[in-house]
């Protein structure tokens, strides 16, 4: 699963802000915030800012100044003009609508950008102009966006955002009391689930802005490469900044996002979260959505080369095991970084998929879109049993959801190309609940049964034929009529089964949500198997059997009628094509775990639409059957054998389901056993220390004693 958007509301409202070291967002309070511009995605009113941006004597104020400006620049925002002259900003991205709408309420407003390319800026109340002479688009490669700017003084100044992991190398000085701060800060607002964005800028002298503009105007044209040698040229120019601050984002969870990841996870779902938020960040979202907890055994991977990732790995092997020993559960943590040589190296990758499939869920953070594809597809390949689901609402996940054997998009803020590219798609994280445990789980239910059902009905059709064939010397004679046996498949089986497979039920929608213990029949292929296929031919194989010598020893061997006459061939023939149509139809009943008004009535008017074209057919000279129907039903042997035959496979068929429902509970029950066994070790533990995580509504630790009932039921 994608993060932003995907997991959370993709709806930003900025709340802190790290300026000179100095984090301001904490103190609740804004004397003239009523007077102030009504804006969206802000939740931001800390009195000392606003007592320092006013106070033009104070030791920040002139940074403060610097950065609403910095942030009012550095964007791709569009404005829209009202006829009330009311100012609207488009933006591609809602991090950065929250952001011009913060540096807004602040007093420093974008007016846009006329066609002379000039930015025009209104700032406590004066008229600001740049001139943009470049924007450095973000992706996902970069993980930042720059603008070139040139001041009303002709200084060219290049103004930066991104994320901290990829700016803080390339700061001029990196060892300064004020990134050590800022740090401490990004690392406060990792902790309470913050997105973060690092502010750096420098100044271009005049030489090294033209010789580099000619670079870039050179690469922009290129013929060929021209992608990668207009990135080239973007890190020329893209260094030795010099630090401004540090943003801090919210963006909410959505409705039941937590309720929906614990659900997935106790069915047996190995859920991973790819993000491109950093560590900390990305460890408390986990919390959030409830797919950590305190209880497991965290492991991280992270390097920067190959060496340190493998010795991260090893170090997290041995972790896990002993995690095993103790009876508790692991949770993988991923840096970006460690993936990228997760896809070169065939040893890092096996190391990673194995660790990550034992751990109850992953999340990879600083991750970018093309290596949440490589992480479906390193999986795919890895686990070819495995089945995967890809998750996402942007552009950027498209080709994650195209790796997945399954993709879902959500239509959310960010478009609809997920949606487009997704084999489903919905409008929240939640309706997933839905989509597997109840419309997933019920479909591979009744397409199992679908498909072994046509199975069945023809074994048991045909080898009655294969049977007869030892009375009547293997002569080729044919045990069924070729026209009426054309009508099995297309009349006389076909709609019951139809109706089954659309409406069939094995409990309400309520119950099947809350049982999510029966969602593992799929995963472990307990409906549809190898062993299920031929179990259900041996049983159509006996079933023909008794079919083909019941019929013949019932009604051609001995003097059904009255008058002592013996019946023709095609009565028991058609006696036995007659139980091989009402033991299908049955079939489908025992099938069934709904019997509503519909499927009742059409195995009752397939029947009955069965009895009245024997009776028509039986008219046409040109048939076999011509003038049996008569015969077949008063002769008391017929009907005799047909209540034989449909009572004894029925009691087969009755037999075998409660034996597979035997074994289905016994199992639950010793895997219930199990569970508990992995449970009273650790959950009766009293830890010494907690980490605290908040920033989200975390659930509490659940009671041993709900643990236990949870399993037991």
């Amino acid at each position: 699963s994608d993060k932003t958007g995907t997991l959370t509301c993709n709806i930003m409202e900025f709340k802190k802000i790290s300026i000179g070291g100095t984090s301001y967002g904490e103190r609740r309070g804004y004397a003239d915030a009523e007077s102030r511009p009504k804006v969206t995605n802000g939740d931001f009113l800390d009195e000392g800012f606003s007592q320092e941006l006013e106070n033009e004597g104070s030791e920040n104020h002139k940074l403060l100044c610097q950065t609403l400006i910095f942030i009012g620049l550095c964007h791709t925002i569009i404005v829209e003009k009202g006829d009330d002259g009311e100012i609207k900003y488009n933006a591609s991205s809602p991090d950065e609508l929250a952001l011009a709408q913060w540096a807004r309420f602040c007093g420093c407003e974008f007016q846009g950008i006329d066609e002379k390319n000039m930015i025009g800026l209104k700032f406590r109340d004066k008229d600001l102009s740049y001139e943009l002479l470049h924007v450095l688009q973000f992706n996902s490669t970069r993980k930042r966006m720059s603008v070139i700017v040139r001041d009303s003084e002709g200084k060219v100044q290049i103004l930066c955002k991104g994320a901290d992991s990829i700016l803080f190398p390339r700061l001029r000085d990196q060892k300064t009391d004020e990134v050590n701060r800022t740090k401490a800060n990004l690392e406060d607002y990792g902790q309470i689930g913050l997105r973060t964005l690092l502010l750096v800028q420098r100044e271009i002298p005049d030489g090294e802005y033209k010789e580099w503009a000619k670079k870039f105007s050179e690469a922009s044209t290129a013929m060929e490469n021209r992608e990668e040698k207009v990135m080239d040229v973007q890190e020329q120019i893209e260094k030795d900044f010099e630090l401004i601050g540090a943003t801090a984002i919210e963006d909410k969870l959505q409705d039941e996002v937590g309720e929906t990841v614990k659900e997935l996870m106790r069915a047996g779902i190995r859920v991973w979260v790819l993000t491109g938020d950093k560590r900390e960040t990305a460890i408390n979202i986990g919390y959030s959505c409830k797919l950590l907890n305190e209880d497991q055994e965290r492991l991280v991977v992270e390097g920067e080369n190959e060496e340190e990732v493998q010795r991260s790995l090893i170090e997290a092997g041995k972790l896990q095991a002993e995690a095993f020993k103790d009876g508790k559960e692991t949770a993988l943590v991923i840096a970006g970084d460690a993936m990228i040589h997760a896809v070169k190296n065939d040893v890092v990758a096996s190391m990673i998929v194995d660790i990550g499939e034992k751990c109850k869920a992953v999340l990879a953070c600083r991750v970018s879109p093309k290596q949440k594809q490589e992480v479906v597809t390193l999986l795919r390949e890895r686990r070819a049993d495995a089945n995967t689901l890809a998750i996402g609402d942007g552009a950027n996940d498209v080709n994650m959801i195209i790796a997945a054997h399954v993709g879902v998009g959500i239509q959310g803020v960010e478009g609809s190309q997920a949606a487009r590219s997704a084999d489903y798609s919905f409008g929240e994280f939640k309706h997933l609940r839905r989509l597997l445990l109840l419309h997933g789980r019920e479909s591979y239910r009744r397409n199992a049964s679908l498909i072994l059902y046509n199975f069945f009905k023809n074994t048991l059709l045909v080898l009655p034929q294969f049977w007869f064939g030892f009375r009547n010397g293997f002569s080729a004679q044919v045990i069924y009529d070729p026209y009426i046996f054309e009508m099995f498949n297309v009349f006389y089986t076909s709609l019951p089964i139809v109706i089954f497979a659309i409406f069939d039920q094995e409990a309400p929608p309520e119950t099947l949500m809350k049982e999510v213990g029966t969602y593992e029949r799929g995963q472990k292929d307990k409906l549809f198997s190898i062993e299920r296929f031929w179990s259900q031919i041996s049983i159509a194989a006996a079933q023909g059997f008794a079919v083909a010598y019941v019929t013949f020893y019932g009604t051609d061997l001995n003097f059904p009628y009255a008058n002592g006459f013996s019946v023709q061939y095609w009565v028991p023939a058609m006696v036995a094509f007659s139980a091989c149509v009402f033991i299908a139809n049955v079939k489908v009943l025992l099938y069934a775990r709904s019997y509503n008004f519909l499927i009742c009535v059409v195995v009752a008017l397939t029947l009955v639409g069965y009895v009245v074209s024997v009776y028509i057919t039986s008219f046409f000279t040109s048939l076999n059957i011509f003038g049996i129907f008569p015969e077949i039903f008063t002769c008391p042997s017929a009907y005799l054998v047909l209540l034989i035959l449909i009572t004894a496979t029925t009691c087969i068929d009755l037999a075998f389901q409660r034996w597979e429902a035997i074994e289905e509970r016994y199992q639950k029950i010793v895997e219930a056993v199990q569970q508990i066994k992995k449970i009273l070790p650790t959950s009766l533990l009293i830890k010494s220390k907690k980490e605290r995580h908040s920033g989200y509504a975390f659930a509490q630790l659940e009671p041993l004693t709900k643990e236990l009932l949870e399993y037991m039921n």
